[in-house]
């Protein structure tokens, strides 16, 4: 067969040329092998392919068993084909523009097309690695992915993903939008990072065995299906997007969430921090341990306790089902605390505080502004001025205890347990059967 190191020219009719060992596409006069756009080009070698001039035409395929080396401009008007045999594909320079179609077949051989400046119409690929960029919009039409081989697909214009699962195992997977990046089949892998510059919307599972990024440019992130499990820590960057992940099926470890306002929900425990000018609403069905800032939150727990410190210019509202609430935060409005097994508030409250416990303790050590309803099973007690009245009840017989300045009316009630008053009053009422003494 044939057999040249390099072949090189200038041509207006098609060319097919097929060589037995190695072969470099080189340069006559720097125009490299151009068949024009009307005619096909078709290189073909058992060995590495090697594009180190500019290689244009109709519709062009390039084979090169043992490998392709881009070092230079392609470009297609119609399809483009790059085609190995389980070795790799990779583009060191240039810019590769195809019109149709491009099919890259490497096996399970690395793909790298990594050039900024490349325009695809849309992919198809079967790799291992594959890592691809495109300048504008990019349809990835299907993927066939080597187990365990990560993937990453960057396009500065929108990004469509294909109608299908994409699995990288125990490897990375990145994908990048310019516009609203929506999934359309399940994905997952190791690290697992998802940015749509003008939104992201998840509709299908999403699974990281480590980290998870979703990212925007101060647009939604908005989960209308699916299940997101991640294992390491999650981080949501939306600006001043939205963030919505809302099913009930979610399975976060940690989250670092900012956007406006935030919804997250978690069947299982949750450590989560907000930044968040809106309102916050974290749903989970064990512990929650929240903390940052946020314009009001409420916070629900079907088991465990929630302990929060999240600072709200707004109301706070903490409800475990079957836990306790601790609450460390500054509240800007009203605090409403309900714990099963305990009520605890530590934090300063511009407005109202209620604590409520029907199994367990509740109290207070912070200042409120507004009035004070402290309700427990067990004891209950207060050592943090209250600017209002003061409502300290034990509906199971324990001991009230009141050690800070009142403002307004204390109002005490236990039934056989001891009550302890101290700190000065604006008035008192007191209804138990216990004893009463004064500090």
């Amino acid at each position: 067969g044939n057999n040249v190191a390099t072949i090189a020219g200038l041509t207006t009719g098609a060319v097919s040329y097929t060589d037995a060992d190695a072969l470099a596409v080189g340069t006559v006069n720097t125009v490299g092998l151009t068949t024009g756009a009307a005619n096909n080009l078709t290189l073909s070698t058992p060995g590495i392919l090697s594009v180190n001039q500019i290689a244009s035409g109709n519709n062009v395929g390039l084979t090169g068993t043992a490998g392709i080396n881009l070092g230079a401009n392609v470009t297609s008007a119609g399809t483009l084909g790059l085609t190995t045999t389980n070795t790799a594909v990779n583009q060191t320079a240039g810019t590769i523009t195809a019109t149709g179609a491009t099919t890259v077949a490497a096996g399970t051989g690395a793909v790298t097309l990594a050039q900024t400046t490349n325009d695809f119409s849309n992919i198809t690929a079967t790799s291992g690695a594959l890592t691809v960029r495109d300048t504008n919009a990019l349809t990835v039409t299907a993927l066939t992915v080597a187990a365990n081989s990560p993937i990453d697909i960057q396009a500065t214009g929108a990004l469509t993903l294909p109608a299908q699962a994409i699995n990288t195992g125990t490897a990375n997977l990145t994908l990048v939008s310019g516009t609203t990046l929506t999934t359309a089949g399940t994905l997952a892998g190791n690290n697992v990072a998802l940015t749509g510059t003008t939104g992201i919307s998840l509709g299908h599972n999403v699974t990281s065995a480590g980290t998870l990024g979703l990212t925007t440019t101060n647009s939604a992130v908005n989960q209308t299906a699916g299940t997101i499990a991640a294992t390491g820590a999650t981080t949501v960057a939306a600006g001043t997007g939205a963030v919505t992940l809302n099913q009930a099926t979610n399975d976060f470890s940690t989250a670092t969430v900012t956007g406006t306002p935030v919804t997250i929900r978690d069947a299982n425990a949750l450590t989560i921090a907000l930044t968040t000018t809106g309102a916050a609403t974290l749903t989970t069905g064990a512990a929650l341990t929240s903390s940052g800032t946020a314009q009001s939150l409420t916070a629900t727990a079907a088991t465990g306790a929630i302990t929060n410190s999240v600072a709200t210019t707004g109301n706070s509202s903490l409800t475990a089902t079957t836990g306790s609430t601790t609450n460390t935060g500054a509240v800007g409005g009203a605090l409403t605390a309900v714990g099963q097994t305990g009520a605890t508030n530590n934090g300063a409250v511009t407005g109202a505080a209620t604590l409520t416990s029907a199994a367990g303790s509740a109290s207070n050590t912070g200042t409120v502004g507004g009035a004070l309803a402290a309700t427990g099973q067990t004891a209950v007690s207060n050592t943090g001025v209250v600017t209002g009245n003061a409502t300290l009840a034990s509906t199971g017989g324990g001991a009230v205890t009141n050690a800070a300045n009142v403002n307004g009316t204390l109002t005490t009630s236990t039934t056989g347990g001891a009550t302890t008053i101290s700190g000065n009053l604006g008035a008192l009422a007191t209804t138990q059967s216990g004893a009463v003494s004064f500090g």
